[in-house]
């Protein structure tokens, strides 16, 4: 094929496209895709908030000169490493010049959405003419794969890495091309899709680790297996530069073990009869198909599993028509295993679990919980998404014969055509179109000050754990005012952020309130005498409350008799109610008794107080962290007023830098450590301690500016 048919094919998928996804092309600046038509009662919680947020991050990045995957504006104090999340580096970059020029995250969200569903198809294309040599059946089956109901189900929960295919396709693609031409440029293109597929979603990466290893095992020779290993090779040098990050949100704790991570599996696998029940979305039988969505075990998006008919039947007279085919054999078998594994943990039939003698009904899925890295694949329904890849090329073996062996290729192709598209109808794409943004943050976004911003209900969730009351559309506001704001969400978080906002004053507080618990006198008192400290180390000077989305009188009384006497004024805009407050001396912070309980603001990790001295700051694990406030790049001395059972060793090192190497005697040591202005990193700055657990603690520190 020469460039102009392939032209021609992209401008007609492109057509399709904004044809398909109707009317979003009218509406790029103002409404996203979104479940919130079927799901009213998920508003200000769905995604999309938080996918446009992810969006602005490069152009948030590149204009304060930032480590794109450190992101200090969330989970303020701690920050967020964005390397093993869904980040959408990739996608952002090809959208960079609208981001860029327009500054609207939300158009440059939409165009994502769109060139992510032209790419898709030009990649099936690509990939099923490679293998078919077929014009017709290629153009369908690029259709076929990117219209696909899975896929628009997670465009309409905004799921950006996982509509996303396009790379793990163009992967697939070179893989192909390196067992069948063996080219070395075709060895680094493979490598490269799959780095921008590492980068663009950990889900599509798990299925194309397993994607190779199966491919090994149906072609299990010496040779075949050498091609892996250089394959492999060199997609590990592309990602050497990524490589101490990973390790370091590995080490943090971005992969968590915890029991309910894995077990998340159970519920969310595919409903076996969610292969052939249409997605709650369909223009036509959205109606029909209620009731099977409502009875399903998670939400309806991550359980459409939709194959259609049309393409079930093209694979299945594929696979009969061409048994003693090799490829359509392995795609085949492909399809099989990742459908199998799609159905997770436990077989669920028609909302319930299938039960033999008393015992759930464990899947091939359920081994993952025993594999670092693939004991994360908590929505396993996922998995489906390579079975319609390879269903659909199955699909193509067989248009491709009807194409070359019937008269009447119009009529086929019609035919092929309008059944697709009727299986898979969702005219019009369902938007949301409430992004308005409240117009106090635009004020806020006009005082150059840094500060932190509260919103409240205090919110801190993932994809599998939430702290405070579930909502998403926060910090979308934050594209907007551009301050650090408390909690936030993010789709991998580590277990100790969740621990340091239970444990500092006001939030951990908070947090009890939201979960309709009370507060004793003494928990109010206690917080009322650290609050000043709290302000000023978290450098907070806005409370905003949205009186829409808090239904306890508790809180506004908390809040009332605890901020109070540091508010500065108090104002109405519509459902806000929003307290600015003063700003706290920070000389407060220069004198740290870790008896008192604001000195939780100051432990990141590593560390714990227990009842035999409540005055010590234990260290209970080998490396122990804690934070420290500097309100401007100067010289400062610390000094440190340590407790040992025993004549121990310490190492100290300040923002990653050895400082120290201490002698820890019987009882109490003194030590002073100089932090020089060129170490000073921020207003936040983080000190490590490497020494034997609980065996020695921290019982003071004091920060001082060196005198001129």
């Amino acid at each position: 094929m020469n460039f102009k048919k392939h032209l021609l094919i992209i401008i007609i998928y492109s057509l399709v496209t904004a044809g398909f996804t109707w009317p979003l092309i009218l509406n790029l600046n103002k409404a996203t895709p979104s479940i919130i038509p079927f799901y009213p009662q998920y508003k200000n919680m769905t995604d999309e908030y938080s996918e446009i947020w992810v969006t602005w991050q490069l152009k948030k990045t590149v204009e304060k000169k930032e480590n794109f995957f450190l992101v200090k504006e969330i989970f303020y104090p701690l920050g967020a490493n964005f390397v093993l999340a869904d980040h959408t580096l990739v996608q952002s970059l090809l959208v960079s010049p609208v981001l860029f020029l327009l500054k609207n995250p939300v158009v440059a969200y939409n165009l994502i959405i769109l060139l992510s569903c032209l790419l898709t198809s030009y990649a099936s294309f690509l990939l099923i003419y490679y293998l078919t040599k077929n014009k017709e059946a290629s153009f369908l089956g690029g259709l076929i794969v990117s219209f696909s109901s899975i896929r628009i189900a997670h465009i309409l929960a905004a799921h950006i890495g996982i509509f996303s295919w396009e790379w793990a396709i163009l992967f697939i693609l070179y893989f192909l091309k390196i067992f069948k031409e063996g080219k070395p440029t075709y060895f680094l293109i493979g490598a490269f899709f799959f780095f921008l597929n590492t980068l663009t979603s950990y889900y599509l990466s798990v299925f194309l680790t397993i994607f190779i290893f199966l491919w090994l095992l149906t072609q299990p020779k010496i040779e075949n297996f050498f091609k892996i290993v250089k394959l492999v090779g060199i997609i590990t040098i592309f990602h050497l530069p990524l490589f101490f990050l990973i390790l370091k949100a590995i080490n943090q704790g971005y992969f968590p073990q915890e029991k309910y991570v894995f077990k998340m599996s159970y519920f969310y696998g595919a409903d076996l009869l969610g292969f052939f029940v249409p997605p709650f979305f369909h223009s036509l039988f959205k109606n029909l198909v209620e009731g099977f969505y409502k009875n399903l075990s998670g939400n309806a998006w991550e359980h459409t599993t939709y194959i259609g008919y049309t393409v079930l039947f093209l694979a299945l007279f594929s696979l009969f028509k061409f048994k003693k085919n090799r490829e359509v054999k392995k795609f085949a078998i492909m399809a099989f295993i990742f459908l199998i594994l799609s159905l997770g943990a436990v077989l669920w039939i028609g909302g319930r679990p299938v039960v033999v003698k008393n015992n759930l009904l464990y899947l091939p899925q359920y081994l993952f919980k025993f594999i670092p890295i693939f004991n994360n694949v908590r929505l396993p329904s996922r998995f489906t998404i390579m079975g319609v890849i390879f269903l659909t090329i199955l699909s193509c073996y067989t248009l491709k014969y009807f194409f070359e062996n019937s008269k009447r290729k119009k009529m086929i192709f019609t035919i092929i055509l309008s059944s697709v598209f009727l299986e898979n109808l969702t005219i019009p794409l369902p938007l949301n179109k409430e992004l308005n943004i409240p117009p106090i943050y635009t004020k806020i976004a006009k005082e150059n000050e840094d500060f932190t911003i509260l919103e409240v209900p205090f919110c801190l969730a993932s994809g599998v754990k939430a702290l405070g009351s579930y909502w998403t559309s926060f910090q979308f506001y934050q594209t907007i005012h551009k301050k650090n704001i408390l909690g936030g969400n993010l789709g991998r978080i580590p277990e100790f952020v969740y621990k340091y906002y239970q444990k500092i004053p006001l939030t951990s507080s908070l947090i009890k309130l939201q979960k309709k618990k009370s507060l004793s006198l003494q928990e109010i008192e206690k917080d009322k005498k650290n609050i000043a400290k709290t302000l000023a180390f978290l450098n907070l000077r806005y409370v905003i409350i949205h009186t829409n989305l808090i239904k306890n009188s508790l809180i506004y009384k908390y809040l009332k008799e605890v901020l109070t006497p540091y508010t500065e004024e108090k104002t109405k805009e519509g459902k806000l109610l929003v307290w600015k407050l003063k700003k706290i001396d920070k000389k407060l912070l220069n004198s740290l008794d870790f008896s008192e309980e604001y000195s939780w603001l100051y432990v990141v990790r590593g560390f714990d107080k227990f009842a035999l001295k409540k005055a010590v700051l234990w260290s209970i694990h080998k490396k122990s962290s804690l934070l420290i406030p500097l309100d401007k790049k100067d010289t400062y001395t610390l000094k440190f007023s340590f407790y040992s059972l025993k004549p121990s060793k310490i190492e100290i090192f300040i923002n990653q830098r050895k400082k120290a190497k201490i002698n820890l005697s019987k009882g109490i040591t003194y030590q002073e450590i100089k932090i020089r202005k060129e170490e000073v990193k921020g207003k936040i700055n983080y000190i490590d301690f490497l020494g034997d657990p609980q065996t020695w603690g921290v019982r003071s520190l004091t920060i001082s500016p060196l005198k001129k």
